[in-house]
């Protein structure tokens, strides 16, 4: 995960079916990731995916 944000950083990803198989790992990696709605992701972040995964 070089090149990521540091350890605790809120991550925010799109509610959809399945999406517990990435919050697992996310905490496990101890980042706190946060669910939002498909059509309010870039909202909440104001930002645009990195591609660090």
């Amino acid at each position: 995960m070089a090149g990521c944000p540091a350890i605790g950083t809120p991550v925010a990803f799109e509610a959809a079916y399945g999406w517990g198989w990435l919050a697992e790992p996310l905490e496990d990696y101890g980042y706190q990731p946060h669910l939002v709605h498909p059509l309010h992701g870039a909202d909440h972040t104001g930002q645009t995916p990195n591609g660090c995964m």
